[in-house]
């Protein structure tokens, strides 16, 4: 896990080094993709566990009526509310792109799969049809039994949309 406002690609020594930027189209990609995850889960976690630290106190009584206390009470809330919402957001923001990163590998070396040719058998049209070869251990797994699309093994930096895509073309 990461440390708040600090580099996500830090917190990936296991995998291969992912660069700044590499791991800022990740994090793009997943806040895109799971925006209710990500974008909203987090503060309303926040609110509730903020909301938590005045309540419990009033309901059972050790609040009282002195502005100190209340003061207080109220700086933990705040503090509750921050710290809850940073802590869950890079944790859910971790694991996203964890599965991202790990979605392309091999199961049983490691390596990664993006780039590798698709082996397929028959026409086609059987997703359950789809292979591909570990360049490192040589096993062929399908695509259906790891759980990924042919999509999954273009390499990041090449899935998004050309340029020139619906321009007239002369």
């Amino acid at each position: 896990m990461r440390v708040p406002f600090t580099p996500l690609h830090h917190s990936f020594p296991e995998f291969d080094a992912l660069t700044r930027a590499e791991c800022d189209r990740y994090v793009a990609y997943v806040r895109t993709t799971q925006p209710w995850l990500v974008g909203v889960w987090p503060p309303v976690v926040g609110v509730l566990s903020g909301i938590a630290v005045i309540t419990v106190p009033a309901v059972t009584g050790q609040l009282g009526r002195s502005g100190v206390n209340l003061l207080m009470a109220s700086v933990g809330a705040v503090g509750a509310f921050v710290f809850v919402w940073m802590l869950l957001r890079d944790v859910l923001l971790w694991w996203f792109v964890r599965g991202q990163v790990l979605r392309a590998r091999c199961p049983k070396c490691k390596y990664s799969l993006q780039g590798l040719p698709i082996i397929e058998i028959g026409d086609g049209l059987d997703p359950t049809m789809r292979f591909v070869r570990c360049v490192e251990c040589g096993r062929k797994h399908k695509l259906f039994d790891l759980g990924i699309t042919p999509m999954d093994l273009v390499p990041f930096e090449q899935r998004g949309v050309p340029e020139d895509f619906g321009r007239r073309r002369d």
